[in-house]
């Protein structure tokens, strides 16, 4: 019996391994595309203001 539970807990520890690997590399990704899109935010908003110093 005790053998059976080892190889259950060997199992449940690679399934939440593998889970904890991807739930890192969608936060990584998630984190990314964050970034990007507030990247690209700040380099409309600065366009915008350079385009209404040129009016001024």
């Amino acid at each position: 019996m005790p053998n059976n539970n080892a190889l259950k807990k060997k199992r449940i520890d690679s399934i939440l391994a593998k889970y904890n690997a991807r739930m890192a590399a969608l936060r990584q990704k998630r984190d990314k595309i964050i970034s990007d899109f507030l990247n690209t935010l700040k380099e409309k908003k600065l366009e915008e203001l350079r385009s209404l110093i040129k009016k001024l």
